[in-house]
């Protein structure tokens, strides 16, 4: 992920995370809707973009298709 990103990821633990932080206010939203099996929850800039899937490749296609739709609204 951070070949696409061109900086650090972050890993947040759900349980870990402030709920009255806005920031994570979708994250939150996921989660409550569709329980653990939304798990784990891949954000760029604080949209949840990807949800259960374990697979790099999955999350790395969904990452740069976000990345490239930004670039091209620009």
């Amino acid at each position: 992920m951070e070949k696409v990103l061109k900086e650090p990821a972050e890993v947040v633990d759900i349980q870990e995370i402030d709920t009255e932080d806005e920031k994570f206010a979708p994250v939150i939203k996921a989660f409550n809707t569709y329980g653990i099996g939304a798990l784990p929850i891949i954000t760029l800039n604080g949209k949840p973009v990807c949800m259960a899937t374990i697979y790099p490749s999955q999350i790395v296609t969904v990452l740069e298709r976000e990345l490239r739709k930004r670039t091209e609204a620009k």
